[in-house]
């Protein structure tokens, strides 16, 4: 879905679109600067929802919404947990970049390949963490 929606997205942009990513982008950035938690997850979350947005296809926010809520809470233990918290804004540039310039395919291709590297880097955290670890029967 997310791939669909970066690609679509390419298809329907505008001027002010892009000036509004170009804003998120340097949001998060910014973001990760502040080492604030919160404001990383939210600024990475106010991404993809616009992303969503631009698709043109409401479908795609409401199905995405769970994901996030679930997104957020992941985000949040590996942030918190892990020492050298992993900058995404390079890999949300490149999608950007393949957004803005209307490159529908490279568009989905980087955004699928950010996602697959999210999921394996949370993943690989959370078991560094002990947060996938199973709770004691006690």
């Amino acid at each position: 879905i997310e791939g669909l929606a970066c690609s679509k997205a390419a298809q329907h942009l505008t001027a002010d679109d892009r000036v509004q990513g170009d804003q998120l982008i340097q949001a998060g950035r910014q973001a990760v600067l502040t080492g604030a938690v919160a404001q990383m997850i939210a600024a990475d979350i106010r991404f993809h929802e616009f992303i969503y947005q631009l698709s043109g296809n409401p479908l795609i926010a409401s199905t995405m919404a769970t994901h996030l809520s679930y997104t957020q809470w992941v985000m949040g233990e590996v942030l918190v947990k892990d020492q050298q918290p992993r900058d995404i804004w390079d890999q949300h540039e490149q999608i950007w970049l393949a957004i803005r310039q209307g490159q529908s395919d490279l568009a989905h291709q980087r955004a699928t390949q950010h996602l697959v590297q999210a999921c394996e880097f949370m993943i690989q955290r959370l078991g560094q963490t002990g947060a996938l670890a199973e709770p004691s029967t006690g």
